[in-house]
């Protein structure tokens, strides 16, 4: 469809309207294409920026936590708000030995990351809601999966892109 900007400044099209079409990145599909990477961790190589772009940092900072009190997972960037982790990234061990949700004020995720140790460059989201599967055991890890929405909007681009995900 062809759009022009009518005297009100609106974008019309003659097939839609007014009606502006959705546009969604393409997923799990890196600016920076993959070269014949081995994939494994130990023996591997070095991964170079935008070779993962939905690849996330989860970092929880709870100071009532044993033993530590900072601890960092990973996760998938799913679409432009949500993340998937698994649950006991988002599980703590208190003082007393119980095992409780953390609270969303202690979660930072951080995106377009590729240095650990340098955040400065990273897109940084904190979180409005976590979502642990009701059926998770801590014990066996048995349905050890987490969403995490963040409290504001990611914008996509080349370092920040969603994983994909089977259509059905």
């Amino acid at each position: 469809a062809t759009y022009t900007c009518d005297a009100l400044g609106v974008w019309r099209s003659e097939e839609l309207g007014t009606k502006l079409p959705s546009c969604q990145p393409v997923c799990g599909r890196p600016a920076r294409p993959l070269p014949g990477i081995i994939k494994r961790i130990i023996g591997g190589r070095n991964a170079e920026p935008g070779f993962f772009p939905w690849q996330a940092l989860i970092v929880v900072e709870d100071m009532s936590r044993v033993p530590n009190d900072k601890w960092f997972g990973s996760g998938a960037l799913l679409s432009d708000s949500w993340v998937l982790t698994a649950a006991h990234v988002l599980r703590s061990q208190r003082r007393d030995k119980t095992v409780i949700p953390v609270s969303k004020e202690h979660v930072t995720v951080y995106l377009a990351l590729h240095d650990v140790r340098n955040k400065m460059e990273a897109v940084n989201r904190t979180v409005e809601r976590i979502i642990l599967h009701e059926d998770f055991d801590i014990q066996n890890y048995n349905h050890d999966i987490a969403l995490v929405k963040l409290k504001e909007k990611v914008t996509m681009g080349k370092y920040v892109m969603p994983v994909c995900l089977p259509q059905f």
